[in-house]
Formats: C-alpha cells, sequence, structure tokens
C-alpha cells in the first residue's frame, strides 16, 4: 500500500505481497534478494507519481458483497487494478468518472467487509512474479518473514530447498558474528564465532567411556534355548558413542528409552549401532547345543566392553550322549571308539590351550612325535585301533628317539580331574575329525592343521591327520611339530 510517493515511503499488508519488475514494459528478471525490493518499488511509484492519488475517500457506504465503490474522482487511476480499503484488499476491472466496478471482494487472502462512507482508500501496488507454479519465488510475510520457494515462512528466513553458500572476503568480527561462508581454499562450511572464522563439526567427545556395564550372567542354561538378558542403562558419557556385539550364539542387541523397553531405539541388531547417556541396552544369544558349554557376548559401548555369558547345564554322558556333549566333570563326549564301541572322550583345547569358561585361549603347541631329532628308531608300535597301548609303550622306551614327546605330554596331562589321557591312535583319531563340528575347536587352516597319532608307519615317520578334510598321512617325519589332542576312554 502506497502511503506517500514524496521522499521515503513505507508498505504495509495484511498477508504477503509478491514481487518482481516494475513498471510494465520491463523485460522480467529474477529477483533473488530481497534488498532489491525497495528499487522495484520505487520504478513502481515513478510511473504513477503525478497523475494516481496516494488516497481517495469513499462518497457513500458499500456493503462487503458490493461490486462497486464511488469515490470523488477516479482520474490518473489505471482501468484495472489494486486497491486498500481498511485491511481488505480489493481488485476491480473497470472505472467510471467517480466508480470502481467489477470487484473481487477479499483478495489475496484478505476479508470481505463493509465500507462506510469517508473510508479512506489506499492505491494498493501489488508486485509479482508470474511464474507456471502455485507457489511464489520469494515471500515477505506482513510479519517481514521471508520465504523462498513457500508461501507461509514461519521463520524470518525459510528456504524450501537447498542452500548454496558462498565465500566472503568479509573479516569476522562482533558484527557479523553468527556468519556462515563456505571456504572454497579448504572446500569446508566455516562460521564466524565473533573473533574467527571457525570449522563447523560436530562437537568433541571428551567422555566416551561409560559408566560400567554389566549383565547377570545365565548358569544351567537349556541347551538350544534363546535368552535375554536384563536391561543396563547407559550413563556416564557425554555424546553419542558406537555400540558393537560379538561372540557365539549369534549374539543381538536393542537400544530402548527405559528400562523395560516399552519404548525401544534400536531394535534387535548385530549391526554397529549408537546410543547417548541414560538410555538403556538389552542383549541375547541362543545358547549352545550341548550341556556343560558357554557362550558369550561382547558388547563394545565407546571405549568400554562388557561381556555376558550364558552356560549349559552339564551333560549326562552315563546313557548314550551325542559327540560334543560337555560332560558334567567338563570333558567332552568324542564318540565311540573303533575296538569295541568303548566311549571315548576329550579335552576342550588343542595341547598348548587352556580353557577360559568359554572358549580356548593361548597358542597351539607343535609337537614332535619323538625327541625332535634325525635319530630315527623303529619302536613297532603300529596299532591303528588302540592308541592306549600306543602311547603305554613308547613312554616306556629309552632308546635313541625317546622321549616321544606327542605320546608323553598326553601321559603326563591332568585336566578335568583326571590323568588317564593318551595320544590317539590312527582311527580314534578319524572319530576326532569325524565329529570336529560337534567337538569343535580344532584348527583346519592354516600353516599347521595336521594332527599327530600314535601310530607309527616307518623308522622316520608316523600317521597324521589334516583336520581340514580328513586326509592320513604315513610320510610325516617323527621330529616334525605337529598338534596334539589327547583323548581317554
Amino acid at each position: 500500500m502506497l502511503k506517500s510517493v514524496s521522499g521515503s515511503f513505507s508498505f504495509t499488508s495484511p498477508t504477503s505481497f509478491f514481487y518482481t519488475q516494475t513498471p510494465t514494459g520491463v523485460t522480467p528478471t529474477e529477483v533473488t534478494n530481497v534488498q532489491y525490493v525497495k528499487s522495484y518499488v520505487d520504478a513502481a511509484v515513478a510511473t504513477m507519481g503525478g497523475f494516481a492519488p496516494a488516497t481517495l475517500t469513499t462518497a457513500t457506504a458499500a456493503a462487503s458483497g458490493d461490486t462497486t465503490l464511488t469515490v470523488a474522482s477516479t482520474t490518473g487511476y489505471p482501468a484495472a487494478g489494486t486497491l486498500l480499503v481498511g485491511s481488505e484488499v480489493i481488485s476491480y476491472s473497470g472505472t467510471t468518472a467517480t466508480t470502481f466496478t467489477g470487484f473481487t471482494r477479499g483478495a489475496y487472502g484478505t476479508t470481505a467487509a463493509a465500507i462506510t462512507g469517508g473510508t479512506t482508500v489506499n492505491n494498493y501496488i501489488l508486485l509479482s512474479r508470474t511464474t507456471t507454479t502455485s507457489t511464489p519465488k520469494m515471500v515477505v510475510t506482513g510479519s517481514g518473514n521471508v520465504g523462498i520457494g513457500t508461501a507461509t515462512p514461519v521463520a524470518p528466513l525459510q528456504v524450501a530447498g537447498e542452500v548454496v553458500v558462498g565465500n566472503t572476503s568479509i573479516s569476522c568480527s562482533t558484527t557479523t558474528k553468527g556468519a556462515i561462508r563456505y571456504n572454497n581454499t579448504s572446500s569446508v562450511l566455516e562460521f564466524c564465532n565473533g573473533t574467527a572464522w571457525n570449522l563447523v563439526q560436530a562437537a568433541a567427545c571428551t567422555d566416551p567411556t561409560p559408566n560400567v556395564i554389566s549383565f547377570a550372567d545365565e548358569a544351567n542354561a537349556t541347551a538350544s534355548t534363546l535368552y535375554t538378558a536384563a536391561t543396563a542403562q547407559v550413563t556416564g558419557i557425554n555424546c553419542s558413542v558406537p555400540v558393537t556385539i560379538s561372540g557365539q550364539g549369534s549374539p543381538q542387541y536393542q537400544i530402548c528409552s527405559d528400562s523395560g523397553c516399552s519404548s525401544v531405539i534400536q531394535g534387535w541388531t548385530s549391526s554397529p549401532s549408537s546410543i547417548t547417556n541414560n538410555q538403556y541396552i538389552q542383549t541375547r544369544l541362543t545358547a549352545d547345543s550341548v550341556g556343560g558349554s558357554s557362550f558369550q557376548a561382547t558388547i563394545i559401548v565407546g571405549s568400554g566392553a562388557s561381556v555376558w555369558s550364558v552356560t549349559t547345564t552339564g551333560g549326562d554322558c552315563t546313557a548314550s550322549p551325542t559327540p560334543g556333549t560337555v560332560c558334567a566333570d567338563g570333558t567332552i563326549y568324542a564318540g565311540l571308539s573303533p575296538d569295541g564301541n568303548i566311549k571315548m572322550f576329550t579335552t576342550r583345547c588343542d595341547a598348548g590351550q587352556t580353557w577360559n569358561g568359554s572358549s580356548c585361549t593361548g597358542s597351539r603347541s607343535g609337537l614332535s612325535w619323538n625327541n625332535g631329532t634325525g635319530n630315527w628308531f623303529t619302536t613297532g608300535v603300529t596299532d591303528s585301533t588302540t592308541g592306549k597301548a600306543n602311547s603305554n609303550t613308547l613312554n616306556g622306551l629309552v632308546d635313541v628317539g625317546a622321549p616321544y614327546v606327542a605320546a608323553q605330554y598326553c601321559e603326563s596331562l591332568n585336566e578335568n580331574g583326571k590323568a588317564d589321557w593318551y595320544l590317539p591312535a590312527r582311527t580314534e583319531l578319524d572319530v576326532l575329525y569325524t565329529n570336529k563340528l560337534s567337538v569343535k575347536n580344532f584348527e583346519v587352516s592354516g600353516s599347521v592343521y595336521a594332527y599327530w597319532s600314535s601310530t607309527e608307519s616307518s623308522g622316520s615317520k608316523a600317521w597324521d591327520e589334516r583336520f581340514s578334510d580328513g586326509y592320513q598321512y604315513s610320510g610325516r617325519g617323527k621330529n616334525g611339530g605337529y598338534l596334539v589332542r589327547c583323548v581317554r576312554r
């Protein structure tokens, strides 16, 4: 609305104004910055000054539905245009000497209202840019909000789409505090803090280590059953930290906003995620399929780690156990011996390793069949089915190849309260290979993955078996270092 055509001017609108170039006849140009609005309004005023009075006064009253309005004179006004009467914008399509006709009442979102005689009528300049869409390129509302790509901005500046931030040569100071720019040299976005330009980035995490997170271990679990730990709250961190999980029994975790997990933030997953302070975490895994076995899940939150164990009830090895069953005494049922269907048992781990409750730790030892020298001696220990007899013989020899290290290791082993271990014969070793997936913890790859048997093949060689494919080899030199897994009956 034009208040004055002399000196400075101001304009108001009950809703908003849409703008582009004026006056009529000038080639349209894209208006991209609100700072140009005044120059366009000035240009529009210049075309009307001198023949269109700034304001008129109604000569008669008009109802809210009337389509004409009588004034003192319409001289100088175009044949069609826009008026502002009170808070109502009226579009007209014709004039007589004293009357505007062809009204569209309540234009541009305003409300039609009754007009009394003597009401001021303002010459309303509509600055608009015609587009092929229903949304104007730019809108400035009556409250001063600027919308780009939106007709209803709710903030001082609202952009419906991307914003391209350019570089600038201005210095960062208190007057430009809060400004942002794109640094073309470093290819980064920066902001002014009132002193210097700074990289826009996430705040550094100063405390990624949570307070101790613990889950109560599960004992006497039922084999092959899914167990879920109670929730634990994550505290003591001041940022979002990563969460990962690993272990046995297909472990998973979920993240919740409450201790009962009625509101789940991250559903059950084994993939990496993130968690923030005071959120809750819960884990689950499926217990081992054999008794007396422990599965563990390791949960890493930020730079802290927690371990949760699920241990199945010890298996009954007195009846007809399945291979891989962990007996009540901690030994593993390996299967029936090839020389009389006698139950045969083995240890959890290879020579050189120890069982920590959930896995074998330490390094496997490569042991020689003889004393590790080239002092060959034919022992005559060639039985393929009865390793106990073979081992007893080898451990009693005092020849140039003695001591027979692999057999001696098993002879001296005292594990799970048992001291009658021996080095298996060739076919006994094959029982272990056949049931290796159930018995577990064998080496099946790498540079050394063959296991010694107690069966001799010649004066300088003995039988072994590869646990990658079950191949038994008779040409292994007795002084070579290979793997050992002891058995007992």
